[in-house]
């Protein structure tokens, strides 16, 4: 695949408030696929922080690796087991191959899914499970239809958040629950980690939420928050892997361009310069957390229940 496609990026507006002016807070760099760096920006007027400029929609299914939507996996949730009773219609929106949808069907569930890549939605149909293919937005379900939504680490992909939202609160009964969890962009260890935090997955990830703006944006789309929960997200360890790996290869990238223009470095500096910052990244988190530093909103994950605001 050549690399005209990935040059083409566009700016947008914050999805909160629409407003244009914001203020860049630094470069991130895609390590998984493309190695280009994408700013990260905050809206003056809100708060939303959001990638931008950012690959245009038709183009962003080259940033995911192959693999992504059908295998990927995150921390068990209790939400996934607290619908005690059976026969509850249950849609779950980026539902990958449907392992979550599954395991519902199992207790009783009618459930039905939304995906947009093409492999997830062919892994999921041979367990015969009821998966659209596509946009939550072009899937066309009757009103007040489900008892539960969930949307698990999908919100920050979708180019559309408030329309996304709205039709979440079109299609859920009046009594009925939607589930949305995201990482916190005000977390203890994107404060430290900035432009490595390995949760701005640039481009992938188009919005950074944090409490306040998540709650504004429900709120926006005509839901009411019913609980609300702050987690640690409990992969510390892989998250410093993460970590080194987007050092060492931003220093190698840096080496690169170091050797276009002749100038020699020792190549032994690349592992030095890659781990350097770790044992202080480590030490600042946890004087951090002894110190109580870290609050609920600064907490790793947001977890939210919402109904409908009638």
């Amino acid at each position: 695949m050549g690399n005209t496609w990935k040059k083409e990026k566009e700016f947008t507006h914050c999805a909160l408030c629409g407003a244009d002016d914001y203020t860049t807070l630094y470069p991130a760099l895609d390590i998984k696929i493309s190695l280009q760096w994408f700013p990260i920006v905050r809206c003056n007027s809100c708060g939303l922080v959001y990638t931008n400029p950012r690959p245009p929609e038709k183009n962003i299914k080259a940033y995911y690796g192959s693999k992504y939507y059908s295998y990927q996996t995150f921390p068990a949730n209790k939400e996934s087991t607290e619908m005690a009773n059976s026969g509850k219609k249950v849609l779950d929106v980026g539902c990958g191959s449907g392992n979550w949808l599954y395991h519902q069907r199992l207790l009783g569930h009618d459930v039905y899914g939304v995906e947009i890549d093409s492999g997830a939605v062919t892994a999921g149909r041979r367990m015969e499970l009821s998966i659209f293919q596509g946009r939550l937005t072009e899937a066309g379900f009757e009103s007040e239809f489900f008892d539960y939504i969930r949307m698990n680490h999908v919100l920050e992909h979708v180019y559309s958040p408030l329309e996304t939202l709205r039709e979440v609160r079109r299609i859920l009964k009046n009594d009925g629950t939607l589930f949305v969890e995201v990482h916190n962009f005000d977390s203890v260890e994107s404060f430290l980690l900035r432009a490595t935090w390995r949760q701005l997955e640039v481009p992938r990830h188009l919005w950074h939420f944090s409490p306040h703006t998540l709650e504004k944006l429900l709120r926006e789309a005509g839901l009411r928050i019913t609980q609300k929960k702050m987690k640690p997200f409990p992969d510390s360890f892989k998250a410093i892997g993460t970590y080194l790996r987007c050092q060492y290869t931003t220093v190698r990238l840096i080496f690169q361009r170091l050797k276009k223009e002749k100038k020699r470095t020792p190549s032994f500096l690349l592992f030095f310069a890659s781990i350097s910052v770790l044992g202080c990244y480590l030490i600042k988190y946890w004087m951090a957390r002894l110190s109580g530093r870290v609050r609920p909103d600064n907490e790793s994950l947001i977890q939210y229940e919402c109904m409908p605001d009638t």
